[in-house]
């Protein structure tokens, strides 16, 4: 397997880790990762060939199915390759300046808050959190910009712990997670045919 695959988040992302675990177990050394804000944009990618393969999350052993995943699937025509599984511990990341201090508003991904809601409530009484639109969906997004200080400093994300060395942040909390839990991940290729089946004959 070699080529480009184009996948859901980016850098730091945990579609980013898991890829990069499969890589190494299974030796696929020669993909080129492409990063995607969400599910719907890797699988157009596929289906018109911008790139040959696209990788997902799917399902969690916790908190079920993604939502935006399933919408997408429905939407597009791919083969299934392949799935692995990826454990997933959530992190709340902020600007280094922030260590120690409040955090008035928390952006993050719709999904965070089906495995964080009781740790969030515990941790965060005070902040707002706001689910990331536009340019800010993928939570890496969030961070490179909080960062960058396009957003204030007094904004935290809650994602994958792997974004505070990606991008320069701080972990605030390590375990924002109200249980552990393990995410599958599927990995596709272009539908290069459509298969029809007959409609059964009815008998006489």
């Amino acid at each position: 397997m070699h080529g480009r695959i184009i996948i859901q988040g980016g850098p730091g992302s945990f579609n980013d880790s898991a890829l990069r675990k499969w890589r190494e177990q299974e030796s696929h050394h020669q993909l080129d990762v492409v990063y995607a804000q969400s599910a719907a944009d890797v699988l157009k990618s596929v289906e018109t060939g911008a790139c040959p393969f696209g990788q997902f999350a799917f399902h969690n052993s916790a908190a079920g199915f993604y939502d935006e995943s399933l919408d997408a699937v429905g939407a597009y025509r791919f083969v299934p390759l392949t799935c692995h599984s990826y454990p997933v511990e959530h992190a709340l990341l902020v600007h280094p300046s922030r260590a120690g201090r409040e955090i008035t508003d928390v952006v993050t991904h719709a999904e965070v808050l089906k495995h964080c809601r009781l740790k969030i409530a515990n941790i965060l009484p005070n902040a707002k959190i706001k689910i990331g639109t536009g340019a800010h969906h993928d939570p890496s997004a969030v961070a490179r910009d909080i960062v960058r200080g396009v957003m204030p400093p007094s904004t935290g994300t809650i994602s994958n712990p792997a974004l505070a060395e990606e991008w320069g942040l701080h972990i605030a909390h390590a375990a924002m997670h109200d249980h552990a839990s393990e995410t599958t991940f599927v990995i596709v290729s272009q539908a290069t045919a459509v298969v029809r089946f007959a409609a059964p004959v009815a008998d006489t």
